[in-house]
């Protein structure tokens, strides 16, 4: 029980609870059972070198089921779980060169031919010390939270790693003075065709992977540096809301600006693999979110052919309502990204066919429309869903996002802008036959360099830029008309890096406006009025990480700011760390709602260095800005401004939840912003009576 001390609290803080943890016991026990039966033979003996010694066909079976264990559970562990990204590489780039090392260590006996005796009191006190050791993890379990518990592990790790390191290296020398080289060579085992081969093609793939994650390194590094080095503010914002607007007829929290965008999907109501989305929905709630998000595949909900839901519900739509059910209790409205056919998705289903092979648009269109029209009919304020669970018309499914960035990702409408634009009319049609006050926005699309192009093609009627079989039929379509959102993705840090110049958010939305601003009366019968509504529905900094997590946390609130003083209606929190989660709880509690955000760097009084100002104009405080959101500007170190403001104090919240009260001297407030060279972190002064959100 050398370092039982050390392993009894990283048991205990790894165990999920004592429940879990005796779940988890309860397996183990039952498989040690099981290969304790299998291992009866060697262990009823004397002689226990088949257990201790580990063959090559031991040493190949644990790396495959390694492999195996990895591979497949890690798409289902939670993103918040998971170390960094470099820390994964170099994980994998470790246990790469330590496979390697044993690789190539020379094959030798490890053991004369004469019998080792074991005592058969060792095996029982082995079992004793298990026991010690699950007993006192659970019993340390239910205090698993306390910060104490972290001594004795630290302590663990730091007397032996560097004690192991030590032991392996005396017994490397030892080893090498009992039996030296030319004892060891003396009866050289013969390498067969086969193990040459083995070898050869081993060392291969090692090396391949240690490059393959040297590169993902190098371009790691190459995205954590691809930070924007401009935040040029657009020239003419959208305007603030209508506060009396009616979109998406007044369902509860509908009008709330930030979105949920949690975890992965399976496009039927659960994440990858059939993992349960209903901690990502607690983790939105926790942030004061009123949104989340859910992607419904063609594919997966009607499989072979279209469904009859006033018969059995099939179970890809039983999953779907139960995830409904859940946003529903947790009062989360649902952006449904539905009908999904490209992407993730893989295409329509193989019933439907395509118009041209390995792309989205289906040969059977109006099936695809008639699926849409289910989904609304079902999951609609009032429909077939709100009627069973007795929601009446105060929940459902209002807003509809049809497909995932088609203009490139994976199955896509490539070349097929115009097919796009027949399914968004038809759909659209659908949608709001089955309830007139539904939202629908296209198309989703990626900042990359192809958006353009075809966003154009999708809005020009005239040039049916479609398939062959579009072409033939002749019938031209716009989403312009259809839409009554524009929704659009940017990743600020990712995008940056692929395009090689700073594609912000504001950029990217600019883009995707002048389009939809330009084809406003271009096509003949397919004009539309100025669109108001845009809405951010993917992307976080850079999807991979690579910014620390102290400066994401800060990212969220400059990003924020940035999106909504440009009129952006909406943006979404994706897969947001355990600190930026904190940082979106405070700036959605001090801003619920947002508008109007205003450019002010020009109002205040810059003491020292550089920074950025706005400030949210509203209530009953006309001279001054209710909330002001500033921050020192990158690379520019450490900032100190007043500010104006009234009252005789303020309350200032940073990005990790600290608040305290400032003083006001002559009608303004002195702060001191702490610089950083890639993303400072902002602060939110609250200048309001009663100094929380309206």
């Amino acid at each position: 029980m050398d370092h039982e001390s050390g392993l009894v609290p990283i048991v205990a803080m790894n165990s999920g609870g004592p429940l879990n943890l005796v779940a988890n016991l309860v397996v183990m026990i039952v498989v040690l059972y099981l290969l304790s039966r299998l291992a009866r033979p060697a262990l009823a003996g004397t002689d226990c070198r088949r257990i201790v010694v580990f063959g090559r066909a031991g040493f190949i079976g644990l790396c495959i089921y390694l492999t195996l264990l990895y591979s497949v559970t890690y798409f289902g562990l939670r993103p918040e779980g998971l170390p960094s990204a470099l820390v994964q590489l170099l994980t994998f780039v470790f246990y790469a060169l330590a496979i390697l090392g044993l690789w190539r260590h020379a094959a030798r006996r490890p053991l004369t031919d004469d019998a080792v005796e074991v005592d058969p009191q060792e095996m029982r006190l082995v079992k004793t010390y298990f026991a010690v050791l699950l007993s006192l993890a659970f019993a340390v379990s239910m205090i698993a939270g306390v910060p104490a518990l972290l001594v004795p592990i630290l302590l663990n790790f730091a007397l032996w790693t560097p004690l192991g390191f030590v032991l392996t290296c005396m017994a490397w020398f030892r080893s090498g003075k009992a039996c030296p080289k030319n004892q060891l060579a003396a009866d050289p085992q013969p390498r067969s065709l086969l193990r040459k081969t083995t070898r050869t093609a081993g060392c291969g793939c090692v090396g391949v992977g240690v490059l393959f994650a040297t590169l993902l390194g190098f371009i790691y590094v190459l995205i954590g540096q691809s930070v924007p080095k401009t935040y040029s503010t657009i020239e003419n914002p959208i305007a603030a809301p209508d506060p009396t607007a009616n979109l998406g007829g007044e369902l509860d929290g509908f009008d709330s600006p930030y979105i949920g965008h949690t975890g992965s999907w399976d496009g039927k109501g659960g994440g990858m693999f059939g993992s349960s989305k209903l901690a990502d929905l607690d983790a939105e709630v926790a942030m004061g979110l009123r949104w989340t998000f859910m992607c419904a595949y063609w594919s997966a909900l009607e499989p072979d052919g279209p469904v009859d839901l006033s018969d059995e519900i099939p179970p890809a739509w039983r999953a779907l309502d139960a995830f409904l059910i859940a946003a529903q209790k947790r009062q989360l409205n649902v952006l449904m990204q539905a009908p999904v056919v490209g992407g993730n998705a893989g295409g329509p289903p193989a019933w439907a066919g395509r118009r041209e092979a390995g792309k989205s648009a289906p040969e059977k269109m109006d099936a695809l429309a008639d699926f849409a029209g289910k989904l609304a009919e079902r999951y609609r304020p009032g429909g077939t869903l709100a009627q069973q669970q007795r929601w009446g018309t105060s929940y459902g499914v209002r807003a509809w996002e049809l497909d995932n960035e088609p203009d490139a990702y994976r199955t896509h409408w490539k070349d097929q802008a115009a097919d796009y634009a027949e399914f968004v009319t038809k759909a659209s049609l659908r949608i709001k036959a089955a309830d007139p006050e539904a939202v629908t926005m296209a198309p989703g699309a990626a900042s990359g360099g192809h958006l353009v192009p075809w966003l154009e093609a999708a809005l020009d009627a005239e040039g049916l830029h479609g398939s062959p079989a579009f072409k033939q039929n002749g019938k031209p379509y716009s989403i312009g008309p259809s839409v009554d959102v524009v929704s659009f993705h940017n990743y600020e840090g990712l995008d940056t890096f692929l395009s090689g110049q700073d594609m912000t958010v504001v950029r990217a939305f600019q883009k995707v406006r002048d389009v939809f601003e330009n084809w406003e009366s271009r096509s003949a019968g397919f004009e539309y009025p100025r669109k108001q509504e845009y809405w951010h529905t993917e992307g976080n900094f850079d999807f991979v990480g690579a910014l620390s997590k102290e400066r994401r946390a800060a990212w969220r609130f400059q990003f924020f700011t940035r999106a909504f003083a440009a009129g952006i209606r909406k943006v979404v929190v994706m897969d947001a760390s355990p600190l930026e989660q904190i940082a979106v709880k405070n700036y959605i509690e001090m801003l619920p709602q947002p508008f109007p955000m205003l450019p002010a760097t020009d109002q205040i009084a810059m003491i020292q260095g550089k920074a950025v100002a706005f400030q949210h104009l509203g209530g009953d405080v006309s001279n001054a800005g209710q909330v002001w959101v500033v921050w020192a500007e990158a690379d520019s170190g450490d900032a100190v401004v007043e500010i104006p403001v009234v009252g005789d104090h303020v309350e200032v919240v940073g990005v990790d939840g600290h608040r305290e009260t400032r003083q006001v001297l002559q009608g303004r407030v002195r702060l001191q912003l702490r610089g950083d060279p890639k993303m400072p972190a902002p602060i939110l002064v609250i200048n309001r009576a009663s100094g929380a959100g309206e």
